[in-house]
């Protein structure tokens, strides 16, 4: 079997999951794009974070972002308030159902996982992570 070159295979894997994750995300309680699910999981690993934070972490324009927030705030599963120190910035934060509708998609995204991690130790996994978060630390870098 002939070897893949890294961006390949990374691209490859990546849309693999993607499709997997998108999959395993139908029958939640609320029907939302893909995007939303790792956006709301971005506001609640960072905590509460502007509009323009919430974009640079995905590496998404502005402007896509705040299209994935009002859907997501017609829902009820994000606020936004008006930064008190500088008012041409949003605050947005994870409502309590929001925080329900995250466990929700947590368990499924958990239980995704460990399929996806069959037959890879523990040991394998940790040192799998230190790499990923070193290439994307490298590539910020490059960028």
């Amino acid at each position: 079997m002939k070897k893949l070159p890294a961006s390949l295979s990374i691209a490859l894997t990546t849309k693999a999951v993607n499709r997997a994750f998108k999959k395993r995300m139908n029958g939640l309680s609320l029907d939302l794009p893909a995007d939303s699910f790792r956006l709301l999981m971005v506001i609640d690993y960072k905590g509460e974070v502007t509009q323009q934070d919430l974009a640079d972490f995905m590496n998404k324009d502005k402007s896509a972002i705040m299209r994935l927030l009002d859907v997501m705030e017609e829902q009820e599963l994000v606020s936004r308030s008006i930064d008190e120190e500088d008012k041409r910035k949003n605050i947005i934060g994870i409502t309590k159902k929001g925080k329900v509708f995250l466990k929700e998609i947590n368990l499924k995204e958990k239980k995704m996982f460990k399929e996806l991690g069959s037959g890879i130790t523990a040991a394998d996994m940790i040192i799998f992570n230190r790499v990923l978060f070193q290439i994307r630390e490298n590539a910020k870098l490059l960028s």
